[in-house]
């Protein structure tokens, strides 16, 4: 069984929706999990697990937004995901041109630097996140 067929086998026992196949490929799966079902489902299971996600660490992954267990430093990203409890970042954000998603999982630790007038959505699922704010800047939790 692939690693994406265990991720789809897994979603299905907890009730996925359908949008959900089952012959995704990891690009395929990290854009459901960044739609507000998947978001949603996810968030609510503490779904994939650290032992689900282990197999999908590395640069395929990263590409996507999802930092699995690794250090991490960006800017103005569009979206992320970050798992694990070695999953240390430091994001900033400046662009108010568009719309930055943070996801911290499985103890993922976020420092959120936020300026000018940058609007950060965080959905946090048992990590820790720190932010930073000035100018007219949001984060919102």
């Amino acid at each position: 069984m692939t690693k994406e067929e265990q991720i789809y086998s897994q979603a299905k026992k907890l009730g996925a929706c359908p949008l959900m196949k089952g012959t995704e490929n990891t690009d395929e799966l990290i854009e459901l999990f960044f739609t507000p079902q998947g978001l949603e489902f996810c968030s609510k299971y503490n779904f994939p697990t650290m032992w689900a996600l282990s197999p999908f660490k590395g640069m395929q992954a990263t590409r996507g937004g999802f930092y699995i267990d690794t250090p991490v430093k960006a800017k103005n990203r569009r979206r992320i995901a970050l798992f694990g409890k070695e999953t240390i970042a430091e994001l900033e954000y400046d662009d108010p041109t568009q719309r930055h998603e943070v996801i911290a999982m499985h103890g993922a630790k976020v420092k959120i630097k936020a300026s000018g007038y940058a609007v950060v959505f965080v959905t946090n699922v048992s990590g820790t996140v720190e932010t930073d704010i000035k100018d007219s800047a949001k984060v919102l939790l």
